[in-house]
């Protein structure tokens, strides 16, 4: 399963990918910029994770695929002032 963890001070930034068959925890991403918030959402037909970082003016997004062996999250629309996706 997936998880966003919240920064000291309380900002969405980290996303952790949880195998729990294993015990193992791997990160997936980390939002760098503290003027942005990271949020996930399933896609409709649930097989990839959508992945949002969004600030004041702009935002980013990424996909996630849940049916890969080895998921590896890609950018798919990067961030431009004035525009949020």
């Amino acid at each position: 399963y997936y998880v966003v963890i919240n920064h000291e001070a309380k900002r969405p930034y980290q996303l952790w990918r949880y195998d729990i068959s294993f015990e193992k925890e791997a990160l997936v991403y980390e939002e760098k910029d503290s003027s942005f918030f990271l949020g996930i959402r399933a896609s409709v037909d649930q097989s990839a994770l959508i992945v949002t970082s969004s600030g004041w003016g702009k935002s980013e997004t990424r996909l996630l695929s849940l049916t890969d062996a080895q998921p590896r999250i890609r950018l798919v629309a990067p961030k431009e002032n004035n525009h949020s996706y």
